[in-house]
């Protein structure tokens, strides 16, 4: 079948369809299982594609994890105060841990930013080391090695209450979302907290940061405001103590969250002469 046009021309021919089963004598005859189906080929080309993204996973996995890591605790009771825990020893436990596995050098400087921040209206309240800041003397770790110079260990490392104080001076020190006046007056405002470090280390000869690590949310309630009654511990409740304890019997009790360590304590004992009275109304007069 010939197509004319003004236009230079081309001629297509058609030919009757072939049969399916039939091939070219030409072509040599190869097995079925050795042809690559179409619709395999989806399959499989999914199976590399997945297999490739696992592999990625793996290595971004690999490259993210920090070179050193840090845990925090914050000791109770909680205070208001922000002196209570930057300038009281005891109160902030951490411990800054180095991984072997990512780290190649036997020593690094580093030095630390830490800051406390409300954790329950996402950080409106936020109390900290200023950002920028670097002291003009950082802090050596230094691994333990051997006596071919290898590396044989890196030994956990807890803060010290000058590592606290020069992290948390008060001249350092910048405030979010309330102002150093208010904290000084008043304190900090009742609700969850936490305290969180970021460490700058030093291995390849520039600092970068790691972190942040942070504690636990802690409550912090004011002095002002009413805490718990605390739960007598020892002797247990309608427990039946012997005529020859009574000389040397002790109390002890919990310690309510939030109460300040120097709260004072009144144990009120009555005698009560009849199994039915009502002890509460003894205690009101």
């Amino acid at each position: 079948m010939h197509l004319h046009s003004d236009k230079p021309t081309a001629t297509y021919q058609c030919q009757p369809r072939k049969p399916h089963n039939m091939r070219r004598p030409d072509r040599p005859h190869r097995p079925r299982s050795s042809k690559l189906r179409i619709s395999e080929a989806p399959a499989l080309l999914r199976r590399g594609v997945a297999a490739m993204i696992l592999v990625m996973m793996a290595l971004a996995a690999a490259m993210s994890q920090d070179p050193v890591y840090q845990t925090v605790q914050v000791l109770p009771p909680y205070s208001n105060k922000l002196s209570h825990y930057f300038a009281t020893p005891g109160r902030i436990v951490s411990i800054i841990t180095t991984d072997q596995n990512n780290i190649d050098a036997s020593e690094y400087r580093y030095y630390l930013h830490g800051y406390i921040e409300s954790a329950d209206n996402d950080g409106a309240i936020r109390i900290g080391t200023r950002s920028g800041y670097r002291p003009a003397n950082t802090s050596l770790m230094r691994a333990q090695t051997g006596p071919d110079g290898g590396i044989i260990a890196w030994l956990p490392y807890t803060l010290t209450y000058s590592d606290i104080q020069q992290t948390f001076a008060p001249q350092n020190l910048e405030y979010r979302g309330i102002t150093r006046e208010q904290v000084e007056k008043t304190g900090l405002p009742d609700g969850m907290y936490r305290i969180c470090f970021r460490l700058f280390i030093n291995p390849w000869g520039e600092y970068f940061e790691v972190g942040p690590f942070c504690s636990p949310p802690f409550n912090i309630i004011s002095d002002l405001t009413a805490v718990e009654a605390p739960q007598v511990i020892l002797p247990h409740d309608n427990a039946m103590l012997p005529p020859e304890q009574m000389q040397t019997l002790q109390f002890t009790w919990t310690m309510p969250p939030g109460a300040p360590a120097t709260t004072q304590y009144q144990l009120t004992i009555i005698e009560l002469h009849e199994e039915s009275a009502n002890y509460r109304d003894m205690l009101r007069t």
